[in-house]
């Protein structure tokens, strides 16, 4: 591999020149100056230098002035490359100084490869007379300006060591990009790529190798050039930019993708630094999330219906009115399954902008293929059936063109039973794929459990007319559901980080414990362990590599990590429940010193709640195991609170948490 030096003053011409020859497989050593190029060519010889004329400190021509006067420099081929006028007495004047070509700015590429390809062959066969050829009048003249000689010699001397310095700079600013964990690239001014990291090729599944004979549009998924070219423009005008596109992996899976880019080179046909973040965790649980609020704005407004309804037609049309008000889900309805010889299903309520779906068809819950649906399914053998494509289930294929018609993509089919068999389906349609997760799937299997609870209820208990009654069965379908909220959103944390598991629940078992011994009344205990368990809600927004981490984390990584108590108050502040959930969790890294966060509070401005969630939390972080390191265990941990009790951590709060471990006996739950 052939190694050449290249000098240049302007930086972008320096970065593109290097660009072009390690592309043809060149080795390349880079010089701002003829003072730095001596320093590079004498701690690393090369086959060839191409220098520019006009530049600081030391011009091209004194370069090679200095370079003819090296016994050891002489006997590599000097090229200059210049962007000045071609006047014929400059190019002569390069030649006498000892130069072999003299070529002009710009030139194309394979041109200026080809020169250089040609030089290098000459020169293999002449180095030896060329090394013992006597010096020109010019150069023999220059042996005597010893001034300039010492000048350089001294010049060399300052310049040793800040070139260490640089070289150093430029291997770690690599290794930066290298290890970095987003992908990097380098983008030439038509979309083809110039350079990459090695995380492109994770991201990618190419080896670098393959993505250097690529272009940016061979990479984007479901981006049209219109698209691709209007980002481009807003780049150029703004000289950087921020975007979100799809990235098509090499085994056809679609990743969504943050672009980070920058614009320079204009004058030179411009290029792009780009650095690209892999953000189809987060958009999955965005998605997600989203999802389960439908869900569980659905699941609010039904269990209304169930508390006010007066009888079953209103119980059954009132929970399809509450269903089909969100803008996820077009059409909800009930059957109710006919004891006939056809096995009927009749519809008893029907709700939602896609209704005609459900009307003009028979139904049947026998074992026939048209009893074989997902409804019919539902009913006779009474498990839930989950459809999240309506276009690739064999079992919708007698519906799929109906389906269709009315944009309907996914759906789901809950037994409702009475007296432990199914009577009937609550059946609930969406526009979206993949509508119906484990969550929702469970927050509906309840809807349609209540339903079939309230069902029987009428039917049975007369007592369960009266308002009292009717107050507590409502009172306790509504606990079940916040329940069933805080279980599913504390789910939802854990599944993404199963170092931590279970932290949530046993600080909430350490939390209430402690309010015990506080004398907390039992309401207040109640919102206390409601918000222990959920407290690391906001960390659904942190990607899940970061959450499980071994090694230190960076300053900006920790950052996110940070941010959870913000992002899970944002999360659960719009939900009404009757504690200020949404504040313990915001307060709970909160210290009586001030030097908690996000708020930075102080003493009493600190909820009680908040005070207890901070000591357990503590605790428990420290006794268990975590990825970065064992865990410490117990005695270590209420040391620690010991320590800091009165000054970052309520003394009160320290004293019954050693109370509930030393006199209560208190322990984590292994479950």
């Amino acid at each position: 591999m052939n190694h050449v030096l290249i000098v240049e003053d302007r930086e972008a011409d320096r970065k593109l020149l290097r660009m072009r020859l390690e592309r043809d497989g060149y080795r390349v050593t880079a010089a701002r100056d003829g003072l730095e190029a001596l320093v590079a060519a004498r701690s690393d010889r090369p086959d060839a230098i191409v220098s520019d004329v006009l530049m600081p400190k030391m011009d091209g021509f004194a370069l090679c002035r200095a370079w003819m006067l090296d016994a050891e420099l002489r006997t590599i081929p000097f090229i200059f490359y210049s962007a000045t006028l071609a006047r014929a007495e400059d190019e002569q004047f390069a030649m006498r100084l000892g130069a072999v070509r003299y070529l002009i700015k710009p030139l194309e590429a394979e041109a200026f490869l080809r020169e250089l390809r040609t030089v290098l062959q000459e020169w293999a066969g002449h180095a030896a007379s060329a090394s013992a050829a006597p010096l020109d009048d010019i150069t023999a003249h220059a042996l005597h300006k010893s001034a300039l000689a010492q000048a350089i010699q001294d010049k060399i001397a300052q310049l040793e060591a800040a070139n260490r310095e640089l070289q150093e700079s430029e291997a770690r600013f690599r290794s930066i990009i290298e290890t970095a964990h987003d992908a990097f690239i380098l983008v030439g001014a038509h979309g083809e790529l110039l350079d990459t990291n090695s995380a492109t090729s994770g991201l990618s599944g190419y080896s670098r190798e393959q993505l250097l004979k690529k272009t940016l549009r061979d990479l984007e998924a479901v981006e049209t050039d219109e698209e691709i070219t209007r980002s481009i423009a807003e780049v150029v005008a703004a000289g950087h930019g921020r975007f979100e596109g799809t990235w098509r992996h090499k085994d056809g899976r679609l990743l969504n993708i943050e672009i980070s880019t920058t614009y320079m080179g204009k004058d030179r046909g411009g290029y792009f630094f780009a650095f690209i973040h892999n953000i189809t965790e987060r958009k999955r649980a965005e998605a997600e999330l989203r999802r389960l609020n439908w869900a569980l704005r659905a699941l609010g407004q039904s269990n209304s219906a169930l508390v006010h309804a007066g009888t079953e037609k209103e119980l059954f049309q009132t929970c399809c009115d509450a269903i089909a008000n969100t803008e996820v889900y077009p059409l909800a309805w009930i059957g109710l399954a006919i004891d006939d010889p056809a096995h009927s299903i009749e519809v008893a309520a029907v709700a939602g902008e896609s209704i005609g779906y459900a009307q003009g068809f028979a139904r049947s819950w026998a074992d026939t293929p048209n009893g074989s649906g997902p409804t019919g399914t539902a009913i006779r053998i009474g498990v839930t059936q989950v459809t999240n494509n309506l276009a690739e289930s064999a079992a919708y294929l007698p519906w799929i063109e109906r389906a269709r018609a009315h944009g309907l993509a996914s759906s789901i089919s809950l037994p409702i039973r009475t007296d432990g068999a199914a009577m009937g389906a609550l059946v609930i349609y969406s526009r979206e794929l993949d509508a119906f997760g484990p969550p929702e799937v469970e927050l509906f299997e309840e809807l349609a459990a209540d339903i079939g609870y309230g069902i029987a209820s009428r039917r049975t208990l007369t007592a369960y007319e009266t308002g009292l009654v009717q107050r507590e069965q409502a009172t306790h379908q509504l606990r079940a559901a916040f329940e069933s909220l805080i279980a599913v959103l504390a789910a939802t944390v854990e599944r993404r980080d199963p170092y931590t598991a279970g932290h949530q629940r046993r600080v909430a078992e350490l939390s209430s414990a402690i309010a015990h011994a506080l004398g907390l009344e039992p309401a207040r205990i109640e919102g206390l362990h409601f918000a222990a368990t959920i407290h690391d809600i906001g960390k659904i927004y942190v990607p899940a590599e970061i959450l499980a981490r071994p090694g230190k984390l960076q300053t900006i990584e920790f950052e996110m990590i940070k941010s959870h108590a913000q992002v899970g108050f944002e999360i659960v502040k719009d939900v009404e429940f009757p504690w200020q959930v949404a504040d313990m969790i915001r307060q709970h890294h909160e210290r009586l010193d001030g030097s908690g966060y996000p708020q930075g509070l102080k003493g009493d401005q600190i909820l009680l709640e908040s005070r207890i969630l901070a000591v357990a939390d503590t605790v428990e972080a420290m006794s268990s195991h975590r990825p970065y390191r064992p865990g410490l265990g117990l005695d270590t941990a209420l040391a620690e609170i010991r320590q800091e009790a009165g000054t970052k951590l309520d003394l009160q709060v320290v004293d019954a948490c050693e109370r509930v471990f030393r006199e209560r006996g208190f322990a984590f739950s292994k479950a």
